[in-house]
């Protein structure tokens, strides 16, 4: 079987960590994958490359599609031929599901990586690409993915086709995100910080949906309860060259205290190195970093957006979203629990939580299936069976 994905880029994110763990498996499973990026190559093109997959990047600038970036997107459909188009996200959802429509492709697959519409939260442009794909939705894809209930619900309630979407929840290599505290103490020592403090992270970019001015105020207010601890920042552009970044923390008096540290590639140290992941955001659909660092043994505070209660179940704490109040509290009441027996409870049921429910072999398992489960039915195909996960 043949399969082309679609996806606007190939840097960090949700959906190309997908994609990566999806594809990277085709050899073992008897499948060739092939990616087109419409823009320039990313973080995930090399490691790609390593499990030879071939990966053509476009380098359609941001914001604008050429005729160039059209022509040979079309060329590439043709030349492989593929069984199966997985677009991945709005951009390439449109581009790709139209493109590979026109050329005869009719095993096309979408992919929702977001539950949050909210036009102060987005850009005109992505909203208007999600409504166009929404009115498109009954006659282009076969099906469409969505990592996140709460996704689903947004989606159809702009339009979507409901009788088109298939849930498949992500998945995470829980071998590679596990407890290893000889590497979180490598991490902390790193950034000079003494085991005996206790470490609050955020893993996220800098961007209005994730709300980091949430948890700058709720950090804020936790200023004058006598809590010892520490707030790392990792992600792209967090560091103190943001000066919209800075404005924002020296808005709240937070000047002092906090770590700017940026990217970091190994985001399993980070997360075994903190005492508690807090996520702050106003919008997710299934956020990775909130699993990952279960995996690794840290406790979690959560807004509650996307499918953050699914993946946190009773070992966590959620919070509704933008109230800095309940946020403070939250990350309080974690900071006690911290490091007693209770603390240390929780962080083995959510370990145990992302290896039975969102291993990686079950994601890849089920979009596989859905795949199979088109060539299937195709006219004149044999028989089988779908282990994708239903609607």
């Amino acid at each position: 079987m043949k399969v082309l994905h679609i996806i606007s880029s190939l840097e960090r994110g949700g959906a190309e960590a997908v994609l990566f763990n999806v594809a990277s498996r085709g050899p073992a499973s008897r499948i060739e994958h092939r990616v087109v990026c419409l823009r320039g190559e990313g973080y995930y093109t090399p490691k790609l490359a390593a499990y030879g997959i071939h990966v053509e990047a476009l380098n359609c600038p941001k914001g604008r599609l050429t005729l160039h970036t059209l022509t040979r997107l079309w060329s590439l459909i043709r030349e492989f031929r593929p069984d199966v188009m997985q677009t991945w996200m709005y951009h390439a959802d449109l581009v790709g599901g139209v493109l590979g429509y026109l050329a005869g492709i009719r095993s096309i697959y979408w992919a929702i990586h977001h539950a949050n519409l909210d036009t102060d939260k987005n850009s005109r442009l992505t909203v208007l690409i999600a409504k166009i794909c929404a009115k498109l939705s009954r006659r282009i894809p076969t099906r469409i993915v969505s990592c996140s209930w709460r996704g689903r619900i947004a989606h159809e309630q702009i339009g979507y086709d409901a009788s088109k979407f298939t849930w498949i929840p992500n998945g995470y290599d829980t071998a590679r995100f596990s407890i290893d505290p000889e590497a979180g103490a490598i991490k902390k020592m790193q950034w000079g910080i003494s085991d005996n403090m206790p470490l609050i992270g955020c893993v996220a970019r800098w961007h209005p949906q994730k709300d980091h001015r949430n948890l700058f105020r709720a950090v804020a207010r936790m200023g004058d309860c006598g809590k010892r601890f520490r707030l790392v920042l990792v992600g792209q552009h967090m560091t103190a060259d943001n000066a919209e970044l800075v404005a924002a923390l020296e808005a709240e008096g937070l000047q002092e205290g906090i770590m700017l540290v940026g990217p970091d590639e190994n985001i399993p140290a980070v997360m075994n190195a903190l005492d508690i992941h807090v996520l702050p955001s106003a919008g997710e659909a299934f956020p990775n970093v909130v699993a990952e660092a279960m995996a690794c043994g840290a406790l979690s505070v959560s807004t509650d957006v996307g499918d953050v209660t699914t993946i946190v179940g009773a070992c966590g704490w959620v919070v509704p979203p933008q109230d800095p109040d309940a946020l403070a509290q939250a990350l309080g009441a974690a900071l006690d629990v911290g490091r007693t027996t209770a603390g240390a409870i929780r962080r083995e049921k959510g370990r145990e939580r992302i290896e039975e429910q969102f291993g990686l072999g079950r994601m890849q398992d089920s979009y596989e299936a859905l795949w199979r489960d088109a060539l299937t039915h195709r006219p004149g195909a044999t028989s089988g069976s779908s282990g994708a996960m239903q609607t």
